[in-house]
């Protein structure tokens, strides 16, 4: 929902039941952090459809048992915002579960179906009067107005409400006296029946935005129309840039009159997941209103990363450009800005890929991964500066084609061990010297008992202890350099578990798949005689709170202030709507 008052959007995210929270993204300074206002509200079993927005305030109507219940935030007092229940008149006791619902800021009167026994209330709540008296507006209605999209015209004084579960049906109500009092059929039927469709005004344009949602029970719909009440028409809105798709998304004008549309899911949402997008209305387009590739870096699974020269660079994971974040103790983080690294005169620069190895020694290395073609084996690229260097390599040898191996320094130049080859998961450990203008690879014969053959696993604690990986990995090992041992730790402390596509940096872990949740723990971990003491965090108050779970993140660090960074990840396949991967910035301080 948008907040005129800040110029900020006001993202209402919950589960199916429990804790609502909130998070503010600023239109001006792209600001985006969680808010904690005071109170404690709750929701009952249908979070999506208790939850009633509008500008500058958020609802959760729901009916425990023995009547209505209306909650209230107030967003007016940025900084103080706060739930509160509002007092209903106990002589007027109204019943049902939300089926939907919109708040009118300009008479502050908020509107809400209630389904009962298969049929409709739709009730008023005048914020104005004290105790508040609802109104039943509409009694006993049989439109199906389960899941429909709700939209109000101050100028035309009416709400639409269009679709809803198994209809393609679009209703008026006409709010021009001020109490409403019968919910009008329109001749005009949606292009698709449609539940759940995002459903807003446009003042400039004076027509509504409908469109996404729900065809029937598993057919996400991946179309926005333009709907003209007048000449009863729909025109398309293309969506070149996406989003694929939008469940209880939401749609209305901000600053300058501009348009825009935050995408929902049929998940519960997670932060890393938004999108703000806008109408373009000369071109009746829907484009990004933050352009991934230009101004932010888009969502992204399985990018290589590293921290060198005061920053956190990463590329990949479906992207072809390098992003850096500058980092340290005084200076404060203003934006994620794009490398324009020139390409390798002869190979160009590395593929959009995933699952590459990759680590940095006063550059940045990557090897391997998978692309749209398959795995991949070289060349070996190498980020210096603002320039990309394909590696002249000598000798007949190499490590085959392989995706999700780990990179560290080890010997050499660079290490690498496991990952999958076309043959399988491989514990093989390969390392890369150059010296001059050529480099070359050495399958190394380790000593000592190392680790399985693996895919995910990951190397921290400066470049010296080999966690997880897939399938099974609760072990960590030591590698002895250029002694090319491994030694076995004996873990005490806190227990990590089964992990792989995990993060670790300097002397942390964070996150990875445990082989049925993608976790979000953050442990230190501290070698010491042949043992790795691992100390789970306690994250305090005052933050953002906690990084959704994820695998397949970009991590670094910062060895002056400590800070961690994650950037991006995997979290699995939704249902309908497929991967999960985030595009969020997030900072660990110590």
């Amino acid at each position: 929902m948008r907040d005129t008052r800040h110029e900020r959007v006001v993202l209402v995210i919950g589960p199916a039941s429990g804790e609502i929270r909130l998070w503010e993204h600023d239109l001006g300074s792209g600001r985006f952090v969680q808010l904690r206002p005071e109170g404690a509200p709750s929701s009952g079993s249908d979070f999506q459809n208790d939850v009633v927005t509008g500008n500058g305030r958020v609802f959760v109507v729901d009916d425990p048992g023995g009547g209505v219940v209306v909650q209230m935030l107030d967003l007016s007092d940025r900084g103080g915002e706060r739930w509160s229940t509002l007092e209903l008149d106990s002589s007027v006791r109204v019943t049902g579960r939300t089926a939907g619902g919109i708040y009118d800021e300009v008479a502050n009167v908020l509107y809400v179906a209630l389904e009962d026994g298969g049929v409709f209330d739709i009730v008023s709540f005048d914020l104005t009067s004290s105790p508040v008296t609802p109104t039943i507006v509409v009694s006993d209605s049989p439109a199906p107005l389960d899941r429909a999209g709700w939209a109000l015209s101050s100028e035309r004084e009416e709400i639409l409400i269009a679709g809803g579960m198994g209809s393609d049906l679009i209703h008026r109500l006409d709010i021009s006296a001020g109490t409403p009092s019968e919910l009008q059929e329109l001749p005009t039927r949606l292009p698709l029946v449609t539940a759940a469709p995002v459903a807003g005004w446009d003042p400039v344009s004076a027509r509504y935005v409908i469109g996404f949602g729900l065809n029937g029970l598993d057919t996400l719909i991946d179309q926005v129309w333009w709907y003209d009440v007048a000449g009863e028409t729909f025109t398309s809105i293309d969506t070149p840039a996406g989003p694929s798709a939008s469940l209880g998304g939401w749609i209305g004008p901000v600053a300058g009159d501009e348009l825009v549309f935050w995408t929902g899911t049929e998940n519960p949402f997670l932060p890393g997941e938004y999108q703000l997008m806008r109408v373009d209305r000369t071109a009746d387009q829907l484009q990004p209103k933050h352009t991934f590739g230009v101004d932010l870096p888009p969502p992204l699974s399985s990018p290589f990363n590293g921290a060198t020269d005061f920053s956190f660079f990463f590329f990949g994971g479906g992207d072809d450009d390098a992003w850096r974040l500058p980092f340290g103790v005084d200076v404060p983080f203003s934006r994620l800005e794009r490398v324009s690294a020139s390409p390798d005169p002869v190979e160009g620069t590395p593929a959009p890929s995933g699952g590459q190895a990759s680590a940095d020694l006063g550059a940045l290395f990557v090897f391997g991964g998978q692309d749209g073609s398959g795995l991949l084996a070289g060349p070996v690229f190498r980020l210096r500066a603002t320039a990309w260097e394909a590696l002249t390599m000598t000798g007949d040898t190499g490590p085959d084609a392989r995706t999700g191996s780990v990179m560290f320094p080890g010997c050499g130049d660079v290490t690498i061990f496991g990952g999958t080859t076309a043959s399988g998961a491989t514990d093989e450990v390969w390392q890369l010297d150059c010296g001059g203008s050529s480099c070359s690879w050495s399958q190394i014969a380790t000593t000592g008992t190392g680790p399985s053959a693996r895919v995910g696993a990951a190397v921290g604690v400066f470049g010296r202890v080999l966690y997880g990986g897939a399938p099974g990995g609760t072990e960590a090992y030591e590698y002895g350099g250029c002694t090319h041992s491994w030694t076995p730790l004996t873990l005490t402390g806190a227990t990590i578990g089964s992990r792989s596509g995990h993060g670790m940096t300097a002397t942390y872990l964070f996150g990875g798949y445990d082989g049925s949740i993608y976790r979000n723990e953050t442990y230190h971990l501290q070698p010491s005689s042949g043992n790795l003491v691992v100390t789970e965090l306690a994250i305090l108050e005052g933050g953002d709170g906690v990084p959704p779970g994820r695998s397949a993140m970009a991590i670094g660090s910062d060895s002056d202030s400590g800070r961690v960074y994650v950037y991006g990840g995997y979290a699995g396949d939704a249902p309908l709507t497929g991967p999960r991967v985030f595009a969020d910035l997030w900072e660990l301080r110590p």
